[in-house]
C-alpha cells in the first residue's frame, strides 16, 4: 500500500485511514455503552430518606433545646429571652430542608450502588461526614464571618450539622 509524504508527516492510503477511523469509532461506542451500563442509578431507599430526615430533626430538637439552646441564647441575645412568634413555621421550613438534604444523600448512596456500599459500609459515614466537613460547615462559617456571629454559636451550629449528617448516614447504613 502506498504511503504519501507530507512535510514531516507520513500519511497512509485512504483505505487504511478509513479502517483506523472505523476501529476508533467502534471502540468509542463500546466504551460509552459500557460506561452507561456501569453508571446506572440504583434504587433510592425512600424509607431511609424519610427516617434520616426525622432523625436529623429530632437531633435538632435536642441539640438546640436542652443541650446547647441556653448557651446559644446567651451568646446571641445576652439578657433577653428569645421566643419566636411562629415556631411551627420554623419547624416546617427546617423539616422541608432536612428532607431535601436527605433526598440528595439518598440519591448519592443510590448512585454508588448497593453492592459497593455492602462491601464498604464505612462509605456511609465517610461520605455523609465528608459532606458536612467539606461543604456545609465551611459555608456556615463563611456566612457567619460576614455577619459576625460569635465563635461559640458557630461551633454549636457546626457541631449540629456534623452530627446530623453522620446520623443521616447511620440511618442509611442501618436501613440498607
Amino acid at each position: 500500500m502506498p504511503t504519501f509524504f507530507w512535510p514531516g508527516i507520513a500519511v497512509e492510503g485512504v483505505e487504511a485511514i478509513a479502517r483506523r477511523a472505523l476501529h476508533l469509532w467502534r471502540a468509542l461506542r463500546y466504551r460509552v455503552r459500557k460506561r452507561r451500563r456501569r453508571n446506572v442509578l440504583g434504587p433510592v431507599n425512600w424509607i431511609a430518606v424519610v427516617v434520616a430526615a426525622l432523625a436529623a430533626g429530632l437531633l435538632a430538637f435536642a441539640w438546640f433545646g436542652p443541650l446547647f439552646g441556653p448557651a446559644k441564647a446567651r451568646k446571641v441575645a445576652p439578657g433577653k429571652i428569645m421566643a419566636r412568634s411562629r415556631p411551627e413555621r420554623v419547624a416546617a421550613i427546617t423539616g422541608g430542608l432536612l428532607l431535601l438534604t436527605s433526598v440528595m444523600m439518598g440519591h448519592m448512596f443510590a448512585r454508588i450502588g448497593a453492592d459497593a456500599l455492602a462491601t464498604r459500609p464505612w462509605l456511609y459515614f465517610m461520605m455523609s461526614g465528608g459532606l458536612a466537613l467539606a461543604f456545609v460547615i465551611p459555608a456556615l462559617w463563611i456566612s457567619f464571618s460576614h455577619i459576625r456571629v460569635p465563635t461559640r454559636v458557630a461551633l454549636i451550629d457546626a457541631g449540629y450539622w456534623l452530627a446530623a449528617y453522620l446520623a443521616m448516614g447511620g440511618v442509611f447504613w442501618l436501613l440498607a
